[in-house]
């Protein structure tokens, strides 16, 4: 905001920040899994990959591990 401030302030141009949209519903159940995967990280200090093992299984292979 202030480098946009500063480089169109001086040319009369009002900048001011916009609020983004409101998220999807599928927008607000990646948020809600990502904050329960969050807390369970924070409180065991595991990110709960045991609960879908073939999926890190998979991102394993795909990273060459």
């Amino acid at each position: 905001m202030l480098l946009a401030r500063l480089a169109l302030g001086g040319r009369g141009l009002a900048v001011a920040p916009m609020l983004p949209p409101p998220p999807s519903s599928a927008e607000r159940r990646k948020l809600l899994r990502d904050a329960l995967r969050l807390t369970l990280w924070r409180a065991t200090g595991s990110t709960g990959g045991w609960l879908v093992p073939e999926q890190v299984a998979r991102k394993r292979a795909a990273c060459g591990l």
